[in-house]
């Protein structure tokens, strides 16, 4: 029983040191040519950036939003 204890308490103390770190945030942001189902996008990278997660919808009205990955600074 002691060591079923010892080993639950090892894995808590293991959870809480594992943190996410913040990223930092891509700037210079252009869409451009923007069509009426299409659009490329492009920014500058942020240092150290593996990936990108991009949402998107088709208009500003009430629908879903999308999201879409990519690992360049360039995305259509």
């Amino acid at each position: 029983m002691k060591k079923i204890l010892l080993f639950l308490i090892s894995l808590i103390s293991i959870q809480q040191s594992i943190q996410a770190q913040s990223c930092g945030v891509p700037t210079g942001l252009n869409a451009s040519p923007i069509g009426d189902f299409t659009a490329t996008i492009s920014w500058t990278p942020v240092s150290g950036a593996t990936w990108y997660a991009i949402r998107y919808r088709l208009s500003a009205g009430p629908g879903s939003w999308s999201t879409s990955s990519t690992t360049p600074a360039t995305k259509t």
